[in-house]
C-alpha cells in the first residue's frame, strides 16, 4: 500500500537516533521512539555504577596477575561466575527458548527482527541487546555501553522474563559472550 507496509511483512525504515536508542519502543505509527520514560533514573544509574565497578576491578587484577596465569584462570572464573548466577536465579533459561544472535555486523537488526516476528506471531518475548532490553511490552534503554550485560545481570533479567511468562528470549551476543 502507500505506506510501504504489506500484510505479513515487516518494513524497517532507516532513521537517525540519539546515541542511546531503544529500537523496541515504537509509537502509534510503528516507528521507533528515541526515549523510554518508563525506565527509572535510579535503575540506569545503578546499572552504570555496577558496570564501572566491575571494569575497575578487572583492570586492577590484570595489572597484578601475570598474563599466562590470567589466561589459564579466566575461563574457569567466567564459568563459575555464570554458574553462580544461574544457581542464584534458579536457572531461568531452562524455561525459555533462548535465541542468541552473533556475527560481525547486523546483530542488533537481526535481534530486533526476530523479536518483532515472534511478537507478531503472538508469542511472549524478552530481548537483550546493545539497543535495548525488553520483557513483553516493557522496554528499557541499554545504558551499559555493552552488547551483553554481565552474568548476574543477564540471569536476573532472564528470571524477570521467566516470572513474566516469557516463552522466547532473544539475545544479541558477542563471540566472547558465548565462548
Amino acid at each position: 500500500n502507500e505506506n510501504g507496509k504489506q500484510k505479513g511483512y515487516i518494513v524497517f525504515k532507516e532513521k537517525k537516533f540519539n546515541k542511546q536508542r531503544n529500537i523496541f519502543n515504537t509509537n502509534k505509527d510503528g516507528n521507533p521512539t528515541t526515549q523510554d520514560e518508563s525506565t527509572p533514573n535510579s535503575f540506569k544509574i545503578k546499572m552504570a555504577q555496577d558496570s564501572a565497578t566491575t571494569e575497575s576491578l578487572l583492570k586492577e587484577l590484570k595489572a597484578i596477575i601475570p598474563k599466562p596465569l590470567l589466561d589459564a584462570v579466566l575461563p574457569v572464573y567466567h564459568y563459575l561466575m555464570s554458574l553462580t548466577g544461574a544457581i542464584i536465579y534458579g536457572f531461568p533459561s531452562r524455561s525459555m527458548k533462548v535465541i542468541a544472535v552473533t556475527g560481525t555486523k547486523g546483530k542488533s537488526t537481526v535481534t530486533a527482527m526476530i523479536t518483532k516476528v515472534l511478537e507478531n506471531a503472538g508469542e511472549s518475548v524478552a530481548a537483550v541487546g546493545s539497543l535495548g532490553w525488553k520483557i513483553k511490552d516493557k522496554t528499557w534503554t541499554n545504558t551499559l555501553k555493552m552488547t551483553m550485560p554481565g552474568r548476574f545481570r543477564l540471569h536476573k533479567f532472564m528470571a524477570q522474563a521467566k516470572k513474566a511468562g516469557v516463552k522466547y528470549f532473544v539475545l544479541e551476543t558477542t563471540s566472547e559472550g558465548i565462548a
